[in-house]
């Protein structure tokens, strides 16, 4: 999307990658870090995996 995209600062939109491809892993791979993650966040715990780091744009 383009930088000035209204998507890029509304607060009830997440902007998420395209994943142009898939490997055999991918799917349980990701429930596992949504699961993770999930109870990271019940938990208010910082210990996320796969973090977006904004300053390196990925």
């Amino acid at each position: 999307m383009p930088e000035g995209h209204p998507f890029w600062s509304m607060e009830n939109v997440t902007v998420t990658p395209h994943l142009s491809s898939r490997t055999k892993n991918y799917l349980p791979r990701s429930f596992e870090i949504f699961k993770h993650n999930l109870h990271t966040y019940i938990k208010n715990n910082k210990d996320y995996m796969n973090v977006i780091d904004l300053e390196r744009g990925y």
